[in-house]
């Protein structure tokens, strides 16, 4: 999916976005400074920009991985920040190759078991990536020592609309996580 945006075309140098990624990151940290309250059982945050800005071609794949990079960080920040008497899960949704629905996400560890992880119903299918793949790696991203990374392949075909990309899991995401996720695969075969 990386080599989407190598061969994407970019060629004329788009004005204000050092300004426009500067602005996200702002609103973005300031979004996640406190550690959300316990009356939210879920608690998500997307990045505060346009899709026309974050998924265009013109966007830069530098800007893209400092894009992954804050996220990643904040995550961490968000983690550290957590009160102790807080269970909420924190992790990231990464989604390639369209990163407007990115997205930081709180959630209770059992609701995460009995839903979100497992998805298989028609016209949307996630199958897991080749264990080879590794998104740090590819994006040239750090990936704090604490975080887990889980990847899959997501695919939605509906009456005149298809899709295919990758969501990535990254976050605290415990082995039980994992677990869930095989069982999910055995379920559907």
């Amino acid at each position: 999916m990386f080599e989407k945006y190598l061969t994407s075309g970019y060629k004329k140098k788009v004005r204000g976005t050092r300004r426009k990624f500067n602005r996200m990151e702002q609103f973005f940290k300031e979004d996640t400074n406190i550690f959300p309250s316990k009356d939210e059982e879920f608690w998500h945050l997307h990045l505060p920009c346009s899709s026309s800005f974050i998924d265009s071609k013109s966007t830069t794949v530098a800007i893209r991985r400092k894009t992954i990079q804050l996220i990643l960080d904040q995550v961490e920040h968000l983690i550290n920040v957590r009160p102790n008497n807080d269970s909420r899960k924190v992790f990231a949704t990464i989604n390639t190759p369209s990163l407007f629905n990115a997205c930081i996400n709180l959630q209770d560890l059992e609701d995460l078991k009995n839903s979100s992880f497992i998805i298989n119903y028609d016209g949307h299918k996630w199958t897991p990536l080749d264990k080879k793949r590794d998104l740090i790696k590819e994006w040239g991203l750090s990936l704090p020592e604490n975080l887990q990374i889980l990847g899959r392949k997501e695919v939605i075909t509906e009456d005149d609309y298809h899709y295919e990309g990758e969501v990535w899991f990254i976050g605290e995401l415990d082995e039980s996580v994992g677990l869930i996720w095989q069982l999910g695969e055995l379920i559907k075969e």
